[in-house]
């Protein structure tokens, strides 16, 4: 009797173990289901996260560049010229152009009471780039807004050649409108008492479409 009870649980042992390959092909799709979902979870959250950081950066650029631009026209025409600085050209908004898009205008941005004269100019990107319109590695996709400063030395403006700094990058747009005192347009600097002005940044991400921000303001020419 023990010898047929034994073939008896090896032949239930026999039927139990394993799986079959049709199992075995069922379990391996639902794990490449599950695994490519995880995937594709995963690759949205880092498309976001790229977005975010991407457009973070070109608000902050833009807001950074676009605060010292206003800070500074405000205080357009303040003329200190303390002795020995002699008696600079008198004069706000000295040069307003359309091409390239810059604006000049005299104050004292360097506290020395001394009369500066800052100049602003938007340089264009002279390269289309659909998918990553701000490439840090190709610097003709890139636009910029440039500042240079000069001082007055008594007899002219130093130096004769200011070296112009990036003072916001990825820039694909920037205008100004100038007001007189009746509120009226006018392209005409001297008469410039109101500004309005715009700049707008592109975000440089290259796994989504690049999206831009826009800043405006009226900048009151105080001191005119």
């Amino acid at each position: 009797m023990a010898t047929p009870g034994f073939t008896s649980r090896s032949c239930r042992w026999s039927q139990e173990s394993g799986f079959t390959i049709a199992e075995a092909l069922v379990a391996t799709a639902v794990m490449v289901i599950v695994l490519f979902t995880m995937y594709m979870v995963f690759d949205t959250a880092q498309q976001n996260h790229a977005r975010g950081l991407a457009k973070a950066a070109v608000q902050q650029d833009v807001r950074v560049a676009f605060e010292r631009l206003a800070q500074e026209l405000r205080s357009a025409g303040y003329n200190p010229s303390k002795t020995g600085c002699g008696s600079p050209p008198q004069g706000g908004i000295t040069a307003i152009s359309s091409s390239p898009v810059s604006v000049t205008f005299q104050t004292d941005v360097d506290g020395d009471f001394c009369t500066d004269r800052v100049i602003y100019t938007f340089v264009p990107p002279t390269k289309s780039n659909v998918t990553n319109p701000c490439d840090q590695t190709d610097p003709a996709t890139v636009g910029r807004i440039t500042r240079s400063a000069q001082s007055w030395t008594g007899a002219a403006w130093s130096p004769a050649i200011p070296t112009a700094s990036d003072a916001a990058r990825c820039i694909t747009a920037f205008a100004f409108t100038g007001y007189d005192s009746s509120g009226t347009p006018t392209t005409i600097p001297a008469n410039v008492l109101r500004l309005n002005v715009s700049m707008t940044g592109v975000e440089n991400a290259r796994i989504t479409a690049a999206q831009t921000y826009t800043l405006t303001t009226d900048v009151t020419l105080r001191n005119l």
